[in-house]
């Protein structure tokens, strides 16, 4: 097995902090937030991240979000329309996302994966 690389500290504002790591020789990075909230509970969290639509007012540059496919309540493929500064063009990009609880922390996981086989040609 190979072993991955570490993940290195990005950035933070307020309470979030962003993790990246190279992702094999293809230029890109792969990135890690956490976020640690008080005064809202879990359920409030969750709500918001499965609201898609509702994404573009408050995910920087997500112009649209819908979601495509919901395999269970923790289980769901979401389409999002990301902006990109000129000269680029918008980028379109399909995250199949995975919720899961660890009780003994009271910690809320969601793991969003790229499928970019999923995008229309």
């Amino acid at each position: 097995l190979c072993a991955q690389p570490e993940w290195k500290f990005s950035k933070q504002k307020e309470n979030v902090k962003v993790y990246t790591r190279d992702v094999g020789n293809k230029g890109f990075k792969e990135l890690r937030t956490l976020a640690t909230f008080t005064g809202v509970n879990l359920h409030q969290i969750f709500a918001a991240f499965k609201d898609v639509a509702a994404a573009a007012e408050w995910s920087t540059n997500c112009r649209y979000g819908k979601c495509i496919k919901i395999n269970s309540q923790t289980d769901y493929y979401n389409y999002f329309i990301i902006h990109a500064p000129w000269p680029l063009k918008n980028r379109d990009v399909i995250f199949h996302s995975q919720v899961y609880y660890e009780a003994e922390d009271s910690t809320l996981h969601i793991r969003a994966t790229a499928q970019p086989d999923l995008l229309p040609e």
